[in-house]
């Protein structure tokens, strides 16, 4: 069985000593026999998730756990990449970027374009076994197994691995 992970530091396991052997996609591949493909990167987007999705050949996974993110990251592609933008994240970010988030902006579209993603990823995965949690749910599942910056320690791992077996 192959299972497919995606979102970003969470998913990806930010903070832990060894992410690749300790995440909760590790976890869940262990518990159930299955190889993890975790395409999770550190400071991802919804989009770059959607994205993701499109570009690859779902048909070889069997089943797909999805972490939604922070509404106001996004990417753009600038040609030759995809680049990825983590606002409040100002290192790096050009001048662009800064005035985008002072100027236009708004909690609504972030709101909205979380939405549209979440119901593109129920369509991509439309007739696949599939689990999408929010980052907000992580957060609150993990609150007192935290990392000094923020993100699940190795027992919040483990915490947030049994509340997805749990719902799959």
């Amino acid at each position: 069985m192959k299972i497919y992970f995606d979102g970003c530091s969470y998913t990806y396991g930010g903070e832990l000593y060894d992410p690749k052997e300790t995440r909760y996609s590790k976890i869940i591949a262990n518990k159930l026999s299955a190889i993890d493909y975790n395409f999770a990167r550190i400071g991802g987007s919804n989009r770059r998730i959607v994205r993701n999705l499109i570009e690859k050949d779902l048909s070889q996974y069997n089943i797909f756990i999805i972490q939604l993110t922070k509404k106001v990251r996004t990417e753009y592609y600038d040609g030759t990449d995809w680049i990825g933008i983590k606002y409040p994240d100002r290192m790096g970010m050009n001048k662009f970027w800064e005035e985008y988030y002072r100027d236009i902006y708004h909690d609504k579209y972030g709101t909205i374009d979380k939405e549209i993603c979440y119901h593109a990823i129920m369509n991509l995965l439309d007739g696949k076994k599939y689990f999408i949690l929010d980052i907000d749910q992580c957060k609150k599942l993990a609150e007192n197994n935290l990392a000094q910056g923020g993100h699940p320690n190795e027992k919040g791992h483990e915490i947030i691995a049994n509340y997805i077996l749990d719902n799959i």
